[in-house]
């Protein structure tokens, strides 16, 4: 069962504003799997390359949040995560960058 952060608050994507604008927020962890991985695999095709990613309020990553956030994003905007969101943690970084390799 899904804590008090709902799929809502932890994926969104604006289609409102030209590019559209994808935000991550709260926690990416493996308790939220079951709900994230479907709407990460909905929303892959609609995903435009140049999307943008709000990554600026997400909080904690593990490898499972890790792996699907790559799956989001793919492999080339992952490489400009230091670029995309230069405020997060390099351990965030680092193990977006390890799932990738994956």
């Amino acid at each position: 069962m899904m804590t008090e952060q709902t799929l809502a608050t932890l994926l969104n994507i604006d289609q409102t504003v030209n590019p559209p604008r994808i935000t991550a927020s709260g926690d990416w962890v493996l308790a939220h799997y079951a709900h994230l991985e479907p709407a990460v695999r909905a929303l892959q095709p609609q995903l435009l390359s140049n999307a943008i990613f709000d990554l600026s309020q997400l909080g904690t990553l593990d490898t499972a949040g890790a792996t699907l956030l790559v799956k989001l994003m793919g492999e080339e905007k992952v490489l400009e995560l230091e670029r995309i969101a230069p405020t997060l943690p390099i351990g965030v970084v680092s193990c977006c960058k390890q799932s990738d390799r994956h």
